[in-house]
């Protein structure tokens, strides 16, 4: 089982989300010493479906957790995003990466093996250890089901069992767009970009061809009109039809560079990296845009 075998790398995954957990000292052990801790999940559902990969990508490896259940979700949002704390968890969000988790499964293993092999300098050798956040810090990309954006299988022209697997491709390598460019181009970015790029990649990678028509209801465009989605977070509230229109004309010279950089051999991640550093290229309608 998926939480199961989390729990056992994240003990507090046994606590169930409660006003102040974050502060009691059961939570300070086991997050900022690292003591062992068993218990019951049973605020977890579970599903048949639920998974738990790994990813490589040029800014590291990131695990990726499918929870099929939207309660299980949004409680292992709580608890590892939140400190364990009852938050709010916005019906929108669909998927999330964790950065910085401290993995003490890790350090303890490795504490382990240097005692085996006669290593008596324990402080001197967890210093060493931690001073590497590689070492022991994880990345945790979180995905939840559900058709992509809201936008129902209908408005594609996927069938609803199709639609349904392949969102979850375009939410996992959205967010995992995210997270490399975040870490090889972390200088400010425009917010409407990041997710037009993500958009893109996500499709790319999900179904080997980015579409433009569909790219645009995941933002709520329609018909060259801006009808209620995405777009309104990215912007400082602003969606007129001059909005629109530059959105989509980044749009379609994105589609252009797409599909140069591709004639050219660039697929994947390697793509990504051409895409973004031509950011600015491909938007300069976006410049007013910035929150």
């Amino acid at each position: 089982m998926v939480i199961e075998t989390l729990a056992k790398r994240f003990p507090q995954l046994y606590l169930k989300p409660e006003p102040g957990v974050s502060q009691s000292e059961l939570y300070r052990a086991i997050v900022r010493k690292g003591n062992r801790y068993e218990g019951s999940l049973s605020h977890f559902a579970t599903s048949p479906q639920d998974s738990l990969t790994v990813e490589k990508t040029p800014a590291g490896e990131v695990t990726v957790v499918f929870l099929a259940n939207r309660d299980d979700f949004e409680c292992f949002y709580r608890i590892m995003a939140c400190r364990c704390e009852p938050v709010e968890v916005p019906p929108t969000m669909g998927a999330c990466y964790i950065s910085g988790i401290h993995d003490w499964s890790r350090i303890h293993a490795h504490m382990a093996a240097y005692r085996e092999s006669g290593g008596d300098d324990l402080s001197g050798e967890f210093a060493r250890f931690t001073a590497v956040p590689s070492n022991y810090k994880q990345t945790l990309l979180l995905l939840s089901d559900g058709p992509y954006s809201a936008v129902p299988a209908e408005r594609t022209h996927y069938d609803s069992e199709t639609w349904l697997r392949l969102s979850r491709e375009i939410r996992k390598y959205h967010e995992l767009t995210h997270f490399v460019c975040r870490k090889l181009f972390p200088e400010k970015k425009n917010p409407i970009w990041d997710e037009l790029l993500a958009d893109c990649m996500g499709l790319l990678f999900a179904t080997g061809e980015y579409s433009v028509p569909l790219a645009q209801s995941f933002l709520g465009i329609e018909n060259g009109v801006y009808v209620g989605g995405r777009l309104e977070n990215y912007t400082d509230g602003t969606q007129d039809n001059e909005t629109v229109r530059r959105v989509s004309a980044v749009m379609d010279r994105l589609s252009h560079c797409c599909g140069m950089e591709r004639a050219g051999g660039k697929e994947g991640y390697e793509l990504l990296e051409a895409l973004e550093r031509r950011a600015k290229e491909i938007c300069p309608e976006l410049a007013e845009l910035f929150i």
